[in-house]
């Protein structure tokens, strides 16, 4: 059932973004950024962070006197119409994110845990999985990743460590030796995975102390562009430019190369895995929440009744459509390349372009 309050502190919710920015930055960003710069990855993703902060002040300035919802926010800065037409937006935008999450997550535990399993078995498993996360409301989930944050994050800061044996610097040079267009693309993939500090527009509401929104969202953002560039860095140094741009989540990979000293734990790799597990799993829950709430609340505007059991509804809906989506882009690559391309060429620059039209709407109004 949902919780009473429905209100997180500081750090909860810093914890909260850290999990929800570094599942699909980890798996994602070394190897596209080393397709696009190779040995100058490391640069894009000091620009794409630098990126992040700068949206996310953007963020905070266009809805410093927001109260309530982000939902009715943009409602009464925007009128009526034209906010509900941004709420259509971000809930199409979150909800193919979530399939997309789904998709790579399902397909990630079959490369990694369980081979020759059905696909759609795990898909439901997670889904499942997240529709238990729900019931428990946010204040619940905050609570989860508050006391799983350094039991997921030690191991992994003592696998990289344990990496670095076979770290080779040749690796690393020579330096900008990248063109400008490939620069430029991979700092804005990197900018992408930052974009999603986008969130804090919808956790906002739940904090205790809203004049926090700015200090957790930017210590979100310096720890996972931290982890990702020392990442980056050891996986360029192990496998080198070219290979890690040929693999599909070379964080993983790594996992299975590395000897912890003493011989007490032969395959890290399997155990590792409970990294990105949390972390596309925190993501995926975030993104159907999110959604969900956008979906009840137009269900409220219509005269739906949603209270006791219905309360639940709008995000059971939201997993039939999100199973629905991920099912698609397993069975048609057409239609994932066609998605992933609106969520990073269109989808991005919408969630960048609302922040800039409640400024200058608030300006306006001013």
């Amino acid at each position: 059932m949902f919780s009473s309050n429905e209100k997180i502190s500081g750090r909860q919710a810093f914890r909260l973004l850290v999990f929800d920015l570094l599942g699909l930055g980890t798996l994602l960003i070394p190897a596209a950024v080393a397709g696009f710069c190779g040995r100058d990855g490391i640069f894009c993703i000091i620009v794409g962070t630098v990126l992040g902060l700068l949206f996310l002040r953007l963020l905070v300035y266009a809805v410093g006197d927001m109260q309530g919802s982000f939902a009715e926010y943009t409602e009464k800065m925007c009128g009526t119409f034209f906010g509900k037409t941004i709420q259509a937006g971000y809930f199409l935008y979150l909800m193919l994110l979530a399939g997309y999450t789904a998709y790579l997550f399902s397909v990630t535990v079959l490369n990694n845990l369980l081979r020759g399993e059905s696909f759609y078995l795990v898909l439901v498993l997670i889904l499942g999985l997240v529709w238990y996360g729900l019931l428990s409301g946010i204040e619940g989930r905050a609570r989860v990743y508050e006391l799983l944050f350094w039991f997921i994050l030690i191991p992994l800061f003592i696998m990289l460590a344990s990496a670095l044996d076979e770290v080779k610097t040749d690796y690393w040079n020579p330096v900008f030796f990248t063109e400008k267009r490939d620069f430029f693309a991979g700092s804005y993939y990197v900018f992408i995975c930052s974009s999603l500090i986008f969130l804090i527009l919808f956790l906002g509401g739940y904090l205790r102390k809203r004049e926090s929104l700015m200090k957790v969202g930017r210590l979100a953002l310096i720890f996972t562009g931290c982890l990702e560039a020392g990442l980056y860095l050891i996986l360029l140094g192990v496998f080198g430019g070219a290979a890690l741009s040929d693999m599909q989540t070379p964080a993983i990979t790594l996992m299975s190369t590395i000897k912890i000293t003493g011989g007490f734990l032969k395959r890290a790799d399997a155990f590792m895995f409970g990294i990105w597990f949390f972390t596309l799993y925190a993501m995926l829950n975030s993104m159907v929440f999110y959604s969900g709430n956008l979906a009840a609340k137009v269900i409220r505007d219509c005269g739906g009744y949603l209270e006791g059991k219905k309360r639940m509804l709008p995000y059971l809906i939201l997993l039939l459509l999100v199973y629905g989506v991920t099912v698609l882009f397993y069975r048609n690559q057409q239609f994932l390349d066609c998605v992933t391309f609106l969520l990073w060429k269109i989808g991005t620059p919408f969630v960048v372009g609302v922040p800039v039209l409640l400024c200058l709407t608030g300006e306006r109004k001013k």
